[in-house]
């Protein structure tokens, strides 16, 4: 059993205690959906939290990052025993007596909405990081009878994913809010590294991002005569792939793949600009990293990313798929310092506007609450 032990505390009355929120997410290694789960865990200061994975335990990841106070269980599922590990899930529920459970992606949510409505948790969540176009009729099926009757909001993370819920998987409007994805704010890098031009790009290595793209962007630059560099942040399926092209169009001098890497600030700050060359998203978390640093950017118009950033007054967009365009965008920064720095101070307000984490946070704190609230207010008093 992969579940740590913990005291049970349903004898504690809501009312004389911090709201207890427990988070239920597939694993917590390093991606946008886990570092959100992290991120809400780390700032939400007026609740308890608790962290439920349900893969096996695992050495690194983001676990290092949150705080001592957030408990992490690990359930260690298999989906040939779903009902047994969803009883085993609903008991550790009633344990910790959660006042929200907040499910994140496709099969969190379906487990996680099944185990608490065992547990009669009172306040159920679910978190749409993406628009999931692998789902296939048996899927929409369970969106359908499963998570959206037992669900009481599924948060969407853009309008691009709450439209695709809605229109695509038929969950009913008023079960559908939109709350964007935040990020820690920072100090911003308004003047540029000298030297070589350094590109920076950081996600995972999986056909979505669709690097080779910007591999190839890259190279024209290069082509070009121009002294640029890329910086490749992260791992996953597509690396060999993504190193035969690197090879192949003999850019391995200048395009620099670093693997996974746990201070993303760290490596952001030696860019010039951020560039994404995703030919689908959610809301990217490293876009809004990117943002919170006051980096300029080169992103596609696709997703949720023409909701987070204006074209043409906080980075620059151009249509997905296409190197030509993503070059000429990229190498309009390159010749004008000036737009660069004004992008950045653009995109850097933005993010503090609508994308910090505490008003996100706070954002859910107040949805939680009118839940709970409805469902006291429909709770019979006792005689």
């Amino acid at each position: 059993m992969y579940l740590y032990p913990i005291k049970s505390e349903r004898a504690v009355p809501r009312t004389e205690r911090a709201l207890r929120v427990c988070h239920i997410i597939g694993h917590l290694r390093f991606g946008g959906a886990e570092r959100q789960v992290v991120n809400i865990a780390r700032h939400m200061a007026r609740a308890k939290n608790y962290i439920v994975c349900l893969g096996e335990p695992e050495p690194g990841g983001l676990s290092g990052l949150l705080p001592a106070d957030v408990e992490v269980m690990w359930m260690g599922l298999r989906a040939r025993y779903a009902p047994y590990h969803i009883g085993k899930l609903a008991r550790r529920l009633r344990d910790i007596a959660p006042d929200v459970v907040h499910t994140h992606m496709f099969w969190p949510n379906v487990y996680g909405v099944l185990a608490a409505t065992l547990a009669a948790v009172p306040a159920i969540v679910t978190c749409e990081h993406g628009k999931n176009p692998w789902k296939t009729r048996w899927h929409y099926y369970i969106e359908r009878r499963i998570v959206s009757p037992l669900a009481h909001k599924r948060v969407c993370v853009s309008q691009d994913i709450l439209r695709a819920r809605r229109d695509i998987d038929g969950v009913p409007a008023n079960k559908l809010i939109y709350i964007p994805n935040g990020t820690e704010m920072c100090t911003p890098v308004f003047s540029q590294p000298a030297g070589c031009y350094t590109f920076g790009t950081v996600g995972r290595l999986v056909e979505a991002k669709d690097y080779p793209t910007l591999i190839r962007a890259i190279g024209l630059l290069r082509d070009k005569g121009y002294d640029v560099e890329l910086y490749i942040v992260g791992d996953g399926p597509e690396r060999n792939r993504l190193e035969a092209e690197i090879s192949a169009l003999r850019l391995a001098s200048i395009i620099h793949m670093v693997g996974f890497q746990d201070d993303i600030h760290s490596w952001l700050r030696r860019f010039n600009t951020f560039v994404l060359s995703s030919l689908r998203e959610g809301q990217p978390m490293a876009l809004l990293e990117a943002m919170a640093l006051g980096l300029p950017i080169v992103a596609t118009r696709v997703g949720g990313i023409p909701d987070t950033i204006a074209a043409g007054s906080e980075g620059l967009l151009v249509a997905p798929g296409d190197p030509v365009l993503l070059a000429e965008a990229m190498e309009a920064l390159v010749l004008d310092e000036g737009r660069r720095t004004a992008l950045g101070r653009s995109a850097h307000a933005r993010c503090r506007a609508d994308f910090s984490i505490q008003s996100v946070g706070d954002r859910y704190q107040e949805l939680y609450q009118s839940i709970l609230d409805q469902h006291t207010d429909a709770t019979p008093a006792k005689q």
